[in-house]
């Protein structure tokens, strides 16, 4: 009975031992303390190399198209051994146009770039246009002035200036250049359904924009599928937006456009828009 006694007294004590006195347990080696080497985060918690900070660590933020509308300078092309840059001081923007409204971005141009400048391709200073780029959403500024362009668009030269030829040889106006001139093509009507943004009235002495990501469209379906394109709105254009007279980004809609059928995909961006019907604001 004594040895019973004796032997429950040390249990009792080792029990009593407080747990600061044991040894501390060791970090785990792949689990560290602080931010991945040369990541930086921004205000909004979107970080440099692409990913939003949180209580367990960065994960991957989805990448946007970003359609900046604004006024174009600093053009300068890109070449096989350097690339080029365009700046854009931002009047809209289809994402953190409030942040980016009034700065002015210089985006590395590149020799993947879409570039819709007419036949002088370059960009006189003040020239309305349009920069798409491809970044993460939420992106502040300074990571838009990293990103090369995807796109630019010289909407002034090409309302005012002769038309521009894309690298088949079609021209924007519909036709096909030649050693003897060009000639008429036939044109047939895009029907293009999808997401709407970066909707801007025309004005009687401007333009206006409208932006469709293409989920279906009638023709090229396969190549358009998924794809951001901008339009012209003209005073001629065929508007169906509800009583508000605009389109808030992300509402579902169809943008129609006359396009050369030679032509394809690669003409849609250059092209004013026939009609612009927002589906949400009907329904």
């Amino acid at each position: 009975m004594r040895n019973q006694m004796v032997a429950l007294g040390a249990a009792f004590s080792i029990a009593a031992v407080p747990l600061a006195g044991l040894p501390a347990k060791p970090p785990h080696p792949i689990t560290g303390t602080g931010s991945p080497s040369g990541v930086v985060t921004t205000s909004g918690g979107t970080t440099s190399d692409g990913t939003t900070s949180g209580p367990t660590g960065p994960s991957r933020a989805p990448t946007v198209m970003y359609v900046l509308h604004g006024s174009l300078s600093a053009y300068t092309a890109a070449t096989a051994t350097s690339p080029g840059t365009v700046s854009i001081t931002v009047s809209s923007s289809n994402f953190e146009a409030k942040t980016l409204r009034g700065t002015t971005l210089t985006v590395p141009v590149t020799t993947k770039t879409h570039l819709v400048l007419g036949r002088s391709g370059t960009v006189a200073k003040g020239d309305l246009g349009i920069v798409k780029v491809r970044a993460a959403k939420l992106a502040s500024a300074k990571v838009l002035d990293l990103a090369d362009a995807f796109q630019v668009i010289d909407l002034t030269a090409r309302r005012i200036g002769t038309p521009s030829t894309t690298s088949d040889g079609t021209t924007s106006d519909g036709t096909t250049s030649g050693p003897t001139g060009s000639s008429s093509a036939p044109t047939v009507m895009y029907v293009l359904h999808g997401s709407l943004s970066a909707y801007t009235a025309a004005t009687a002495t401007s333009p206006g924009t409208v932006s469709i990501t293409v989920s279906s469209s009638n023709f090229e379906a396969k190549t358009l599928r998924g794809t951001t394109l901008a339009f012209q709105v003209t005073a001629k254009t065929h508007l169906v937006l509800g009583r508000s007279g605009t389109v808030v980004s992300g509402d579902l809609g169809i943008v129609k456009v006359r396009v050369p059928k030679a032509a394809g995909a690669k003409a849609l961006g250059l092209l004013d828009a026939f009609q612009v019907i927002d589906l949400t604001a009907r329904r």
